[in-house]
C-alpha cells in the first residue's frame, strides 16, 4: 500500500468511525447491510444440525432487513396537500428511536441465548421458542378454519415437548426449587430473559438483558430507557418533538444520527458474535473491502469490556 492509499485509507476510516453527517451515517449503515448480505449469501446453501442455529440465521437476515429500512429512514419524508400546501423534508429521529429499540432487543436476544452452551443455550432457546408460541396460542384459540385449530393442536404439542426438554437437562435438574420454579413461571408468562447463577436462577428486564451483553460500563447504561420514551407516547416524547423541527434551532437531523449511531455499534457488536457463533463465516467477512473491515471493527470495539476485535483490519490504519 502506499503513502497516499494508507492516506486515504484513513481520511475514510475517519469519515466512517465519526459518523457526524447523514451522508456518513448512511454509508456506514451500508456497510454493515454489506456484511450482513455477504455473510447470509455464504451460508444460504449450508445445511444447519438444530433449530436453533437456524434461527440464528433469520435472526441475521432479521437484522439485515432492519438495517436497510433504517438507512431508507434517513432520507426523511416530505408532503404536498392536495392545495399545494408543503411539508419540507424531515427526518423524525422519534421514529428512528423505536427501530432503535427494537434492535437493542433483538441483538440483546441474540446474546442471552448464543453466548451459552450446552444446556444453558438449550433452556434460554426453548424458553424463547415457548414464548413466541403461547403468543400465538391466544390467536389460535379463536380459530375457525381446520388448518388453523390443526395448527394450534400442533403447537401446543411442541410447547409441550419444549417443557419437558428443559425439565430434563442436567442444568434444570441441579437448580435450587426456587431456580426450578422460576423457569415455571417464566414459562407462565411467555418471558425467556434469565440469568444463571450457580444453582438459581435471576429473571432480568430489558434493561438488565443488555447489560449482560459486556458492553464498556457507562456506554449504554441508559440507553433502553431514553429509546423507550420514544416507543410508548410518553408526555416527555410529545414535548421533545415539538422543538424537534424549530426553524430557528432544529435538532431532528443531530439527534437521528446520534440514535443511529448506537445502532452502528450495536449491529457491528451483533456481527462479531456472529461470527463467533459460526467461524465460516469470517470469511465473508474479510471478502470485503479492507475499510469495511476496519470501520465495522472499530465500532464493535468501541462497545466490548475487552476491547476485542474480529480481524486485525484496523492495524492498516498504522
Amino acid at each position: 500500500m502506499t503513502n497516499e492509499e494508507k492516506n486515504q485509507l484513513r481520511r475514510d476510516a475517519s469519515r466512517l468511525f465519526q459518523c457526524e453527517n447523514i451522508p456518513a451515517t448512511k454509508d456506514m449503515l451500508h456497510i454493515l447491510a454489506e456484511c450482513l448480505f455477504q455473510i447470509t449469501y455464504l451460508q444460504k446453501d449450508i445445511p444447519i444440525n438444530n433449530r436453533a442455529d437456524a434461527d440464528a440465521k433469520i435472526v441475521l437476515q432479521m437484522i439485515l432487513s432492519k438495517t436497510l429500512y433504517l438507512n431508507k429512514m434517513l432520507d426523511g419524508v416530505d408532503f404536498r396537500s392536495f392545495d399545494n400546501k408543503i411539508l419540507n423534508n424531515i427526518v423524525d429521529p422519534t421514529l428512528i428511536a423505536v427501530v432503535v429499540r427494537n434492535f437493542c432487543e433483538t441483538i440483546a436476544t441474540f446474546n442471552l441465548i448464543y453466548t451459552e452452551t450446552d444446556d444453558k443455550k438449550l433452556i434460554l432457546y426453548n424458553l424463547w421458542a415457548i414464548a413466541g408460541l403461547k403468543f400465538r396460542q391466544r390467536f389460535a384459540q379463536k380459530a375457525t378454519t381446520e388448518d388453523n385449530k390443526r395448527k394450534q393442536v400442533e403447537e401446543l404439542a411442541t410447547i409441550n415437548n419444549l417443557v419437558k426438554e428443559i425439565e430434563q437437562t442436567s442444568v434444570y435438574k441441579s437448580l435450587t426449587s426456587e431456580g426450578q420454579a422460576s423457569i415455571k413461571k417464566k414459562v407462565k408468562d411467555k418471558d425467556y430473559k434469565i440469568q444463571f447463577i450457580k444453582n438459581d436462577i435471576k429473571p432480568l428486564s430489558w434493561q438488565e438483558t443488555i447489560s449482560l451483553m459486556d458492553i464498556k460500563e457507562g456506554l449504554m447504561d441508559d440507553m433502553y430507557t431514553y429509546f423507550s420514551l420514544y416507543s410508548h407516547p410518553s408526555n416527555v416524547s410529545v414535548f421533545q418533538f415539538a422543538n424537534l423541527f424549530s426553524k430557528q434551532n432544529p435538532h431532528s437531523i443531530k439527534m437521528g444520527i446520534f440514535n443511529i449511531s448506537n445502532v452502528i455499534k450495536f449491529v457491528s457488536f451483533f456481527i462479531s458474535d456472529y461470527i463467533k457463533l459460526f467461524p465460516d463465516t469470517i470469511k465473508a467477512f474479510e471478502s470485503m473491502p479492507l475499510i469495511y473491515q476496519a470501520a465495522i471493527n472499530f465500532h464493535n470495539q468501541i462497545l466490548r469490556n475487552d476491547g476485542s476485535i474480529i480481524n486485525d483490519a484496523l492495524s492498516a490504519l498504522d
